[in-house]
């Protein structure tokens, strides 16, 4: 089939000329599968042998395509073309405390100063919580466009109290989940925004037993609502051997812990990815000449040079390769488990509430004016569309209710639990004070009433003196 026709087949324009400056170059890579025949990479990896790793051409494809062959072929090369037009829009959050490279990790990924540093300033009132920052960078390579979300956390673990320092991360997690709930209840879900956490980064400095306490907590929180990576940041501070004992002491801590990573992508690939956690990486934009006279991004040091891109010196070759080369797509897919799960246990939750609340209200009215006697009747009379509308206006009312959406705060809930403790305090010690009063006030009425029968006989005995 000439390859102007299968274009004009598919609904598209094609380039021939673009097309066949390409041709040569595709076909080293690729051969005929006498079987199927459908361009097989000859360079495949274990385990993606389904998979196209090279972006070939219409006129790559159609070489090897009779008259007989539907074009299937061609639909990997339609969605290349989609994904180019549209773009696609990655969201990484950084995780970690203060100083441990996260803002210096992303610059290093990309290549250069994406986010500007912020300007040291005494603060008069110090955080008490964890900050959102959200940071958005379009980033173009090759005609493709990627919108890249960065969040940041700082405040994360700075401080004295650190028990609930992880909250304001899961709510904003869950809050973005609900969003997008809200706009798939929407009649009109032409303008939704998929607004979700693909995957997160947790740096961390190793402790003594390789995770601390709150690094098992928040590792532990955050598992179950995205795509987890832990991160060792500063690996130049540690020898080959030390890091290499410290992975499989944290390794085995995850497990012990049952701390669960990237348990939406494939078996494969999670599999694949449990071996390598956690990545040790440096980050740096310098350039420095090494013993090859090679510049190369690194720390210079009086003892020598440590090399970002060296994989003797850091993970972080493979680290960008999981999150930009070989699994971006797999995250971004993956991030649609976590919702379904958040969806259902969201959905579970505000129907029992919904349920209770009818239930409540059911003990002091008559069954007619309550949702369940209008769904009754919307079930009852299944041609009425205004009893379902209305009991569907009344449950969407229940469940977006203000009340039914307020989360519990564990930092709010302990420092309420700490506040009535205090409160019923003082509430003992003025009752103690109370009851002292009311047994001197019980006193002093006894001695009045002493004095008075005391002047009461005076009376009566001056009176009979007085008296014939």
């Amino acid at each position: 089939m000439p390859l102007t026709e299968m274009g004009n087949y598919l609904g598209l324009s094609i380039d021939k000329k673009e097309s066949v400056l390409e041709t040569d170059e595709i076909d080293k890579r690729l051969k005929l599968d006498k079987t199927c025949k459908t361009p097989v990479v000859e360079d495949q990896k274990p385990g993606y042998e389904y998979e196209y790793k090279y972006a070939y051409t219409y006129n790559a494809t159609l070489k090897h395509m009779s008259n007989q062959d539907s074009g299937l072929a061609c639909l990997p090369i339609q969605k290349r073309l989609q994904v180019e037009r549209e773009g696609c829009e990655f969201t990484i959050m950084c995780v970690g405390q203060s100083g441990v490279g996260k803002t210096s990790f992303m610059d290093s990924l990309f290549g250069s100063l994406l986010f500007e540093k912020p300007i040291a300033k005494d603060r008069v009132c110090p955080l008490k919580t964890t900050e959102i920052i959200h940071k958005t960078v379009m980033l173009r390579e090759n005609n493709f466009t990627l919108k890249l979300n960065v969040i940041d956390t700082p405040g994360f673990g700075d401080f004295i109290n650190n028990s609930h320092c992880c909250y304001p991360i899961i709510n904003y997690i869950n809050g973005q989940f609900e969003r997008l709930l809200y706009q798939e209840m929407q009649p009109d879900r032409s303008k939704m925004k998929r607004d979700v956490v693909h995957i997160c980064l947790y740096f961390f400095l190793p402790s003594k037993n390789g995770l601390s306490g709150l690094d098992i907590e928040a590792m532990r929180s955050l598992s179950d609502k995205v795509n987890l990576i832990p991160v060792i940041s500063k690996a130049d501070a540690y020898t080959k051997e030390e890091i290499n004992n410290l992975k499989l002491k944290i390794r085995e801590l995850l497990a012990k812990e049952n701390i669960s990573l990237c348990t939406g992508m494939r078996s494969g690939s999670t599999g694949n990815l449990i071996k390598t956690v956690p990545f040790a990486i440096v980050n740096s934009l310098e350039m420095h000449e090494n013993e090859k006279g090679e510049k190369v991004k690194g720390r210079k040091y009086k003892w020598g040079l440590s090399e970002v891109e060296n994989p003797n010196h850091s993970d972080f070759i493979q680290l960008k390769k999981l999150l930009v080369d070989d699994h971006m797509a797999d995250f971004i897919a993956s991030s649609d488990s976590y919702y379904e799960s958040f969806r259902e246990k969201f959905l579970n939750f505000k129907l029992d509430q919904f349920e209770f609340e009818n239930q409540r209200q059911a003990k002091g009215k008559e069954s007619g004016g309550t949702v369940l006697a209008v769904a009754d009747s919307a079930v009852a009379g299944v041609g009425s569309i205004e009893a379902s509308l209305k009991m569907l206006r009344m449950a969407m009312g229940n469940l977006t209710d203000a009340n039914t959406n307020k989360s519990i705060d564990p930092d709010f809930a302990a420092q309420e639990k700490e506040i009535k403790a205090e409160f019923a305090q003082i509430v003992h010690i003025q009752n103690q004070k109370f009851k002292e009063r009311k047994r001197a006030l019980f006193d002093k009425q006894e001695q009045f009433n002493l004095s008075i029968a005391k002047l009461q006989r005076r009376l009566e005995n001056m009176q009979q003196e007085i008296l014939p």
